[in-house]
């Protein structure tokens, strides 16, 4: 996979910062200011990722991301000074496969990146004709049937959901207020008993079904997020 990545951000010196914690890491970045611009120096670049600003003087970085998707699934993360989950989910439901809330680490940009990047690279040998696998556990996505071998697992349509949008972005942590608001509506974002009430359920009906490994793992005070079976 070539390392090229593309940063679009109208910020010169978010472009910079950016620009230097991936060189150090190894990466070749490309910055741009302009929308259309990165989008036609995809096609050139090939690059392995693309991170860009929502807020952007020509077309905001929604607009980008919907392009960019009739074309490519190259991985992206979207950067945000929003911290509203409102905004957080619509970038994800667009096609993101991640996002960044400024300010942020350079420890965390990297983590973020290296999930992201090991994602994408497994995605269709565990994620195949809209199924997600894992030993003996399999959700398809279409059928919306959840079965732990010959036993189908009966979840209510919230815990579906739920186990749902965990499961096709495996391997990246949820904070509790976009499952909560994604699942619930907006109004819930502060009850955390709920998900946390839906989430064990879910860790019951599994285990009742003979599924005895936690497929669901729990960031205290965080999130959740469903185990990335490629790493198992």
């Amino acid at each position: 996979m070539k390392k090229r990545v593309i940063i679009l951000d109208d910020d010169p010196k978010m472009v910079k910062l950016l620009s230097s914690v991936l060189s150090e890491a190894g990466f070749t970045p490309h910055g741009f200011s302009n929308g259309n611009e990165a989008l036609v120096q995809v096609k050139v670049l090939e690059p392995c990722l693309i991170f860009s600003d929502v807020k952007m003087p020509d077309i905001d970085g929604y607009s980008v991301l919907e392009k960019l998707r009739t074309f490519s699934d190259i991985p992206f993360i979207y950067l945000t000074n929003f911290s509203d989950s409102a905004n957080k989910v619509k970038g994800l439901n667009l096609g993101a496969d991640d996002y960044l809330t400024k300010p942020f680490s350079p420890d965390e940009l990297l983590a973020r990146v290296n999930v992201v990047l090991r994602r994408a690279g497994g995605h269709h040998a565990h994620i195949e004709d809209d199924v997600y696998v894992l030993d003996t556990l399999k959700l398809n996505f279409t059928t919306q049937r959840l079965m732990v071998g010959s036993m189908e697992v009966m979840l209510t349509a919230k815990e579906m959901k739920l186990f749902t949008m965990l499961a096709r972005n495996y391997g990246r942590v949820f904070m509790h207020e976009d499952l909560l608001s994604t699942v619930w509506g907006d109004k819930y974002v502060d009850n955390t008993e709920y998900l946390r009430v839906a989430i064990n359920r879910i860790r019951s009906k599994l285990l009742n079904a003979g599924f005895k490994k936690d497929i669901i793992k729990t960031y205290s005070g965080v999130g959740y997020m469903i185990l990335d079976p490629s790493l198992q």
